[in-house]
């Protein structure tokens, strides 16, 4: 027990302009605990919201 795991989220654009992405990561919370989110550097803010069992992410460049 209290064991981490990790889980790595990549953007790829294509070599694309983008001002924003989302992601949405599902989990069963009776076999894991509230997970921690770590902001990445592809976006400039990062916005986060948990509720049992998911987390959204929000990658954002406020002043494009």
């Amino acid at each position: 027990m209290n064991d981490t795991i990790s889980v790595t989220v990549t953007v790829n654009t294509a070599s694309k302009d983008t001002t924003s992405a989302d992601a949405v990561i599902t989990y069963d919370s009776n076999i894991l605990g509230s997970p921690t989110v770590t902001d990445g550097t592809f976006y400039p803010t990062v916005q986060k919201s948990q509720q049992t069992g998911s987390v959204m992410i929000s990658g954002l460049v406020t002043n494009p």
